[in-house]
């Protein structure tokens, strides 16, 4: 069975999970008290630069609009990543709840169990 990744594929998803998410940790994370200010304004302009070159795409547009776009989403999903792995996931003031409301996967608390093996390497 795949790894099933929490950043979903699809445009529009992928828009309605990133302003979900950014909205939260601005009505947040002052309370959370852990996240720096230059990191809320770079999360802040990344979905700004991400907004933009979406919007540009809906219409019809050219195949630049679209690789711009395509380009863009590479660079945002993967600060994204980092500043969720950085103060979101493993971060105490954020409650699992919040984590879930976000659409982060929370932190796996029970190991599943793996059987024995049953030849040599």
């Amino acid at each position: 069975m795949g790894h099933k990744d929490f950043i979903p594929r699809k445009d529009a998803d992928f828009d309605s999970f990133y302003f979900k998410l950014v909205n939260h940790v601005l009505d947040n994370y002052v309370k959370w008290g852990h996240i720096p200010a230059e990191d809320i304004e770079q999360l802040e302009k990344e979905h700004s630069d991400w907004s933009s070159k979406y919007k540009e795409s809906l219409p019809p547009h050219s195949k630049k609009v679209t690789e711009e776009k395509n380009n863009t989403r590479k660079d945002v999903e993967r600060a994204l990543r980092v500043f969720i792995n950085r103060y979101l996931r493993w971060a105490t003031p954020v409650t699992d709840p919040e984590r879930k409301y976000m659409g982060v996967r929370n932190k796996k608390t029970i190991h599943t169990p793996q059987p024995s093996p049953t030849t040599k390497p």
